[in-house]
């Protein structure tokens, strides 16, 4: 399924991050395995959620937005053309973004 995403490159400032670059992307969305889960678990990333992105249009974001929603990017698989981002829900809100 196709969502729209946002990459955000960032720079940490105190408490707060300022958005350097940011991107509006359409990617696929894709379902964690339940080896993926289990992986997770083991290592203790909490990844909740997994997207392919073109690999051209990925520059080592470390945050993604999704809707009202931020996500690090724990982990990439590159898979030649595409690179899948696993991602972990990220405890932060508008407000702790300042526009660079």
């Amino acid at each position: 399924m196709q969502i729209k995403i946002k990459l955000l490159k960032v720079e940490r400032k105190g408490t707060k991050y300022i958005i350097k670059e940011s991107r509006d992307l359409v990617v696929i969305g894709r379902s964690l395995t339940s080896n993926e889960s289990a992986l997770a678990v083991q290592t203790k990333l909490n990844i909740t959620r997994k997207v392919l992105v073109v690999s051209f249009l990925y520059n080592d974001e470390k945050f993604v937005q999704i809707k009202a929603e931020y996500f690090k990017v724990e982990r990439t698989y590159h898979l030649g053309q595409f690179i899948e981002l696993y991602l972990s829900k990220a405890a932060l809100a508008l407000e702790d973004f300042i526009n660079g």
